[in-house]
């Protein structure tokens, strides 16, 4: 796996050209630049310019809005589009993390194969336009997991808030890339916890049982990336354990939730790879 500028507009390229092939998406906007279905050479340099303007490191995401023509006699709603992301080529196969943001109605995400998106919709009424049909909308429509008591959005933001994590370790926010390691590793205590009560068929416990932290039984795995500082460090074995544990105990929380800690490894890869500096000097 690759990250650069290079490879970030090719993705950003495939994610609009695969948006344009709706009927109703009619443009997508990055920063103040206007993509619209024109001619292809004009998309392409339209794309390349966006992510020039976003592009800062290989940390960098994009945040894109996409314009929607829909019908005043469609029976889909916004808020139902908003889920129909498989029709932007993101399936549940092709990230590793995502965040709805309700009050702002975005969609954050890392896909596997290491690219962020904020992503947005604005919807355009328009009675010209193609009433989408039952059978378009279901096609990569997400819909909620009400399965269990842990739904798989519970995993979905926690992957999110990993790769958060690293981008600010590795832009040096050791404060907030703190915050958000201990969140996590708070989630897999909350998981423990769960599945405890789950064993015991109570969520009473008068006393403990000296539980093994399961965070903390990955730590003969060391972190391979835990070379630098000693702030940086102690956030990167964190970030470690909590990746492991985490799927260690989601699995059995959620059986339909698949392991993610490789995808997670292979992007910290690219970023500890493209964010190299000496382990004595910070800004290199």
């Amino acid at each position: 796996m690759e990250i650069n500028q290079s490879v970030i507009t090719q993705e950003l390229q495939k994610l609009i050209n695969r948006g344009f092939t709706n009927a109703e998406t009619c443009s997508v906007k990055i920063r103040d630049i206007d993509i619209k279905k024109s001619d292809k050479d004009e998309i392409i340099q339209n794309i390349a310019d966006a992510v020039n303007q976003c592009y800062h490191d290989v940390l960098s995401d994009i945040d894109l809005t996409i314009f929607v023509k829909i019908s005043p006699n469609d029976t889909i709603t916004p808020d139902i589009y908003r889920r129909m992301l498989g029709r932007y080529g993101i399936t549940k196969d092709s990230y590793l993390g995502l965040a709805y943001v309700k009050e702002h109605q975005l969609y954050r995400l890392i896909l596997k194969n290491g690219m962020r998106y904020d992503m947005g919709f604005e919807f355009i009424e328009d009675e010209t336009a193609a009433v989408i049909t039952p059978d378009e909308a279901s096609l990569g429509c997400f819909e909620e997991d009400n399965s269990t008591d842990w739904p798989l959005e519970n995993a979905d933001r926690f992957w999110f808030v990993q790769i958060q994590a690293l981008a600010k370790l590795y832009r040096d926010d050791y404060l907030i890339a703190d915050h958000l390691a201990n969140m996590n590793i708070n989630d897999t205590l909350a998981l423990q916890m769960m599945l405890r009560d789950k064993e015991y068929k109570t969520n009473f416990h008068r006393y403990g049982y000296r539980d093994t932290l399961q965070y903390l039984q990955n730590q003969d795995n060391k972190c391979p990336y835990a070379k630098y500082d000693e702030g940086f460090n102690k956030i990167a074995e964190k970030l470690h354990q909590a990746s492991i544990a985490f799927d260690q105990l989601a699995i059995q929380m959620n059986p339909k939730y698949t392991v993610r800690k490789e995808d997670y490894f292979e992007i910290w890869k690219c970023y500890d790879r493209g964010m190299f500096r000496k382990s004595d000097d910070k800004t290199e």
